[in-house]
């Protein structure tokens, strides 16, 4: 893996070396510029009226930017900036243990406006019964001339009445911005300050350790040695999906994984697809327990078109000086990875517009770098959105990536713990220039490293909760069945098996599953094995329809089919449409996540929905391997 690296003299930067370091995945890195740019974000979304200015560039692989300039140059339009509209929303920051609110500084315009004129309009009036006290006797003069007193007196009181409540208005909401940040770190509020962000997406409840994956006390050590290296500036967030997916995490619904972020200080969660399978009050009774802010600034309540009001879009944080704002988003459209019932009534909207507002009101408020943590692959993330942010973070399709996206560094690590991603940024407080000088994911001796004996004993604590059912011993396997093919397959057999020791009243003709999750391992298998292979919570159902739509799940590349009457064996997606005739009938057993939660669930008509605990897959599946392989 390639690292390049900057030293940057605080007048004039130079690029001084590139160097190689195992674990790390590009060898682009740079110092970007955001000039303002005369283009339009989204003819809807985000207008830019700024002037086109262009920034000298150092040398050839050496840009800077300025926030001031994104703030002074860029001008969110109606649709973007009503996430702002009347009041500021009120959001928590780590360093701050209240709530905040702000009115903003185009509400405070528009009062000033709104006295002035009242100001004016009293003044009109006064001058009109001054002119009209002229025609009159002088007693009526004396009269007049008292009550003009009288109402210029009040008129001021009323002025200086309003002048104090905006103000007083003008100091709350200086305030309360302040709160998002900790002034106590004031003082280092100079020359040039390292932030190191690391991050962690898709852990799945990969607690323990294994062959291929380090397990959590072993991730906390690594940790460790990172912070080590820069106490002051380090960081660590997620990019989403950390419970679901293991035994461990599973039965305590998360909190085990929980315990561990608070312990190792996590800044901030995004929420993934996966954090949903319990449901949303699961989301709330957990973000209750712990310290660590869950974070999507995209999840928008149909009935309202607007966002959610049940999770933060950002939190706030200030490291060695430095203010940082991180914002979360989930990704657009994955509500389709979800069970329907727990996600009803949202859309996972595209995030560039809230990411645009979010990112310039922090700016505009006092924030030096914005980090920006997304529950999707980093290259669905455009060079415009990428332009407001200083760092970001991916996750979802559990692949390594790292990259550039308009000279903004980008990162995923894979997925289970088995890597650690990493941007390093420099912020300038002479110059007001971000830029990165490291990123990548990294696994250097991550599966080696001693356990950290504290997470160790967090781990311990929930033993009594986990062990009992977790570590039934189900079966004993000569070899081991493969995470995708294997795991599916077995299933399939399985579930048509259940299907006619419970119920058999229709000829099934196929059955068909997604993806495994991991593999089970041969020798003496446990319940967790099983549980990690295949966690989620999925019911068997039968669907009646023809070969023509049922061909259309074929499509879905990672289906995997099972029909008896063809083979015993595993039949994939692609081979599967040539056993269908189009205009016959069939019988097919599959998942609940298939049959009501695809695309394909309008023309499936469910004939049997078997919801009880046995037909689960982890439990189809270790109630025949009990059977056909006793220990």
């Amino acid at each position: 893996m390639r690292k390049i690296r900057f030293i940057l003299p605080l007048l004039i930067p130079i690029v001084i070396a590139c160097s190689s370091k195992k674990g790390r995945s590009s060898s682009e890195t740079s110092f970007s510029s955001i000039s303002q740019e005369e283009s339009s974000y989204s003819s809807e979304v985000i207008s830019t009226s700024s002037k086109e200015e262009s920034s000298e560039t150092q040398s050839s692989e050496y840009s800077s930017y300025s926030s001031e300039q994104l703030s002074s140059s860029e001008d969110l339009s109606s649709e973007s900036s009503s996430i702002y509209s009347t009041e500021s929303e009120s959001f928590s920051s780590e360093d701050s243990s209240s709530e905040s609110s702000s009115v903003s500084s185009e509400q405070l315009s528009s009062k000033e406006e709104s006295s002035s004129e009242e100001l004016s309009s009293e003044d009109s009036s006064e001058e009109s019964f001054e002119s009209s006290s002229e025609e009159q006797s002088s007693e009526s003069s004396e009269e007049m001339s008292s009550e003009e007193s009288s109402e210029e007196l009040s008129s001021e009181e009323s002025s200086e009445e309003q002048s104090s409540e905006e103000s007083s208005s003008s100091e709350s909401s200086s305030e309360e911005i302040d709160d998002f940040w900790d002034h106590s770190q004031d003082h280092l509020r100079t020359g040039s300050k390292n932030i190191d962000f690391y991050n962690l997406n898709d852990l799945h409840g990969a607690i323990e350790s294994s062959s291929s994956e380090p397990g959590i006390a072993r991730i906390s050590t690594y940790l460790a040695q990172k912070r080590d290296l820069n106490p002051d500036g380090y960081v660590i967030t997620s990019s989403g999906d950390m419970w679901q997916g293991s035994a461990d995490s599973n039965i305590t619904k998360g909190a085990l994984i929980d315990t561990w972020m608070d312990y190792e200080g996590f800044s901030a969660m995004a929420l993934g697809n996966h954090e949903f399978d319990w449901t949303i009050d699961q989301i709330l009774e957990n973000q209750s327990k712990t310290a660590t802010p869950f974070l999507a600034c995209n999840i928008i309540n149909n009935s309202t078109g607007q966002p959610v009001d049940w999770v933060k879009p950002y939190t706030t944080i200030t490291r060695n000086g430095v203010h940082i704002g991180i914002i979360g988003a989930i990704g657009e459209g994955i509500t389709s990875s979800i069970m329907a019932k727990n996600v009803a009534g949202l859309t996972f909207d595209d995030p560039s517009a809230y990411v645009a507002a979010h990112a310039t009101y922090l700016r505009e408020n006092g924030a030096d770098v914005i980090l920006f943590l997304y529950h999707e692959s980093v290259y669905d993330i455009s060079a415009k959105t990428a332009s407001y942010v200083d760092a970001i973070f991916g996750g979802h399709n559990h692949q390594c990536e790292s990259t550039m996206i308009n000279s903004k560094p980008a990162v995923e690590g894979k997925s289970n713990g088995e890597y650690v991603s990493h941007i390093g940024i420099t912020h300038n407080f002479s110059t007001k220039m971000t830029g990165c000088y490291d990123y990548g994911y990294d696994n250097t001796d991550l599966l080696y490293l001693d356990e950290n004996p504290d997470v160790l004993a967090i781990r311990e604590s929930y033993s009594e909760e986990i062990d009992a059912i977790k570590n039934q011993q189900i079966a004993y396997l000569p070899n081991y069945i493969s995470k995708n093919d294997g795991v599916a397959t077995t299933y399939n057999r399985y579930a048509y098996r259940y299907y006619y020791d419970n119920y058999g009243e229709n000829e099934v003709y196929a059955v068909v599953t997604n993806n495994g999750r991991a593999y089970i391992p041969n020798g003496v298998v446990t319940y967790g094995d099983i549980y990690k292979a295949l966690p989620f919570d999925n019911y068997l159902n039968l669907i009646y329809a023809k070969g023509s739509n049922i061909k259309k799940i074929c499509s879905y590349s990672s289906s995997h089919w099972f029909i008896p009457s063809v083979s015993d064996n595993h039949i994939a997606y692609y081979d599967a449409p040539s056993y269908f005739n189009d205009d016959t009938y069939y019988y097919v057993l599959t998942i609940d996540y298939i049959s009501v939660n695809t695309s394909y669930a309008s023309w499936m008509n469910i004939v049997g929905n078997y919801m009880e605990e046995e037909a689960l897959p982890r439990n189809i599946v270790s109630h025949y391997l009990a059977i056909d392989y006793p220990i």
